[in-house]
C-alpha cells in the first residue's frame, strides 16, 4: 500500500501530466508536416486530372476525363471516325465552291467578242487567263493553245479561262507586241497584272499550269491529269515537242 501511494506520487510529481509536448513526443517535425501537407495536396487533387493539348500545354481538368474537352473527337468516337468526318466536311466546302465558280461560268474555255466583254469579264472574276492571239493568223500553234486552255479551264475551276482575238482590241494591240506568237494575258482583281509570252509548241498543259501556279493565277498540283496534252513539262524543261493535236477549236461562246 505504501508502495502504490509512492507510485502514484511519483506520477503526480514527475509523470506525464507536468510533461511538455516535447517530452511527451506530441510535437511533429517539420518533415512529417511537409508529408501530411503534400498528402492533403494530392487528396484535393484527386478530384481533377491533367491533360496535354495539342498545342503542348497542359492542363488541370476537373471532373470526369473528356476527350471533347480538348477539342479532340466527341464522346465514342475514335480518331478514324474524327478524320473522316473532318473529310466530308472538308468534301462538302469543296463542292461548295465548286458549284459557285461553275455559276459564275468558270470550268469553261470562253470565246470573247471585244475588248468591251474582256473588261465585263473580269469584274466578275477574281483570278482570269486570256489567251491574245489572231485568229486570222492561225497556225498549229494557235490551235495547240487553244487545246491546252480547254484543259486547264476543265482541271481549274478556281480560275477564268478565256480567248480574246487580237484583230478584235485594238487597244490592247497598242500595248502588246503580239507578233511573236500567242500571249497570255494575266488577270487578277478585275484587271490585267501582267503577260506570260514566248510560249511555244514545247509547252505541254501541264508546263502552263505550271506557270500560271507562280503568279498565283491558279492552284498548281503535280497530281492534276490534262487529257491528251498532260506531261511534266514546266520552263526549265521545256525542250521537247508537244503532242499534236487534232481537236477542233470548240470552246464555249
Amino acid at each position: 500500500m505504501s508502495y502504490m501511494k509512492q507510485n502514484r506520487g511519483f506520477h503526480g510529481q514527475y509523470g506525464e501530466d507536468n510533461w511538455t509536448p516535447q517530452q511527451r513526443m506530441e510535437h511533429t517535425s517539420r518533415i512529417e508536416t511537409r508529408l501530411e501537407n503534400d498528402e492533403k495536396r494530392e487528396e484535393g487533387a484527386g478530384d481533377g486530372w491533367l491533360a496535354a493539348t495539342e498545342s503542348g500545354e497542359v492542363k488541370h481538368m476537373q471532373g470526369e476525363p473528356n476527350a471533347a474537352a480538348l477539342g479532340g473527337p466527341g464522346q465514342g468516337e475514335n480518331d478514324i471516325e474524327a478524320l473522316r468526318r473532318n473529310r466530308i466536311e472538308q468534301m462538302k466546302t469543296r463542292a461548295a465552291q465548286r458549284q459557285h465558280w461553275t455559276e459564275k461560268g468558270q470550268g469553261v474555255y470562253h470565246v470573247l467578242a471585244d475588248e468591251a466583254e474582256l473588261l465585263k469579264r473580269l469584274a466578275k472574276h477574281e483570278r482570269a487567263v486570256v489567251l491574245f492571239s489572231s485568229r486570222s493568223g492561225a497556225s498549229h500553234l494557235s490551235e495547240l493553245m487553244h487545246a491546252h486552255m480547254r484543259s486547264l479551264s476543265v482541271a481549274h475551276f478556281e480560275s477564268f479561262f478565256g480567248h480574246l482575238d487580237s484583230d478584235k482590241a485594238p487597244m490592247i494591240q497598242t500595248l502588246i507586241e503580239v507578233s511573236n506568237g500567242p500571249i497570255l494575258l494575266l488577270c487578277m482583281g478585275g484587271k490585267v497584272t501582267g503577260q506570260l509570252a514566248g510560249i511555244d509548241r514545247s509547252y505541254t498543259a501541264e508546263g502552263i499550269a505550271y506557270e500560271l501556279g507562280l503568279q498565283g493565277l491558279l492552284n498548281f498540283d503535280d497530281g492534276i491529269q490534262y487529257g491528251k496534252s498532260a506531261g511534266g513539262c514546266t520552263t526549265a524543261t521545256a525542250r521537247r515537242a508537244a503532242p499534236q493535236s487534232d481537236e477542233s477549236d470548240d470552246y464555249d461562246e
